[in-house]
Parts: C-alpha cells; sequence; structure tokens
C-alpha cells in the first residue's frame, strides 16, 4: 500500500469515526471509495481549471493524488447540489481516459470545518467528500485557494 493510500485510508477512518458531514445520509465504508477508479486514470490526462484559467496536472506526487481519485466518504442521497457548492463549481478535474472518454469532476464547497471538499462526478447523483490537502495543491494551479482547516 502506498504512502497516500495509507493516508487516505487513515482520513477515511477518522472522517467516519467523527462524522464529518451533516448534510444526507452516507454509504458507511471501511476503506476509501474511488470516484476515478485506477483503471480510468491509467494514461488519463488530467486538466484542471477554474474560472477562465486551466492547465494540466504534472506529473509527480499531484498526479499520484488524484489518479485514482479517492473519497473518504459517500452520500447516496444527497441535497441539491447548491447545498455542496456543486451548483458553482469552485473548480472542475477533466480526466482524458486512454480510451479517448472524459470524465469530469467538480470541486464544490468545503465541509463545516475544511477538512474536506464536496466533490462530484457528471452522470452520478452521489457526493463524495475528498481531505482538502489531497487537492489543495492542485487547485492552486488555476489560483484557486483552499483556507486550513479550523
Amino acid at each position: 500500500m502506498t504512502r497516500i493510500a495509507r493516508g487516505l485510508a487513515a482520513t477515511a477512518l477518522v472522517a467516519t469515526a467523527l462524522g464529518g458531514c451533516h448534510h444526507a445520509p452516507r454509504t458507511t465504508a471501511d476503506r476509501p471509495v474511488a470516484i476515478v477508479t485506477g483503471a480510468e486514470a491509467v494514461g488519463a490526462s488530467i486538466v484542471v481549471s477554474a474560472a477562465g484559467r486551466s492547465g494540466p496536472v504534472p506529473a509527480g506526487d499531484m498526479r499520484t493524488a488524484l489518479a485514482p481519485l479517492l473519497a473518504a466518504r459517500v452520500l447516496d442521497q444527497p441535497e441539491g447540489p447548491t447545498s455542496y457548492g456543486l451548483d458553482h463549481p469552485q473548480a472542475r478535474l477533466e480526466y482524458t481516459t486512454a480510451s479517448n472518454r472524459p470524465v469530469v469532476v467538480l470541486v464544490g464547497a468545503p465541509d463545516f470545518d475544511r477538512h474536506f471538499l464536496y466533490v462530484g462526478r457528471e452522470g452520478d447523483r452521489r457526493v463524495f467528500l475528498v481531505p482538502a490537502a489531497v487537492l489543495r495543491r492542485v487547485l492552486a494551479l488555476v489560483g484557486v485557494t483552499v483556507a486550513a482547516p479550523s
């Protein structure tokens, strides 16, 4: 298990124990849930965009954190997108898979204590919570600042 995967697994356990979201019923999981699977991410190009700026996610730690993109928690029956900042997302990640199929991930608002960001995948009604630390540097590439947890 890689260092990042261990970190995400630990984050998922802490989030489950502390109850990081109160908005909607959630899936109970003992391991992170893939928003973008490893199979989809292998060989994919990843572009981050926000407020008219966009750029490729460079190889290295930032890219490794996104491929696969894992959620610490899943809301199976979420409220409307407005509740999570997904009606006007602050950023977007677009994976173009090896088979040239786009996978679009929308990054919404932070949760109540800013440890997680609400994330949605186009075509999937579920809402995911991704540790802010996973996305902070990637979003900074396009000028989005993710505040430190409170």
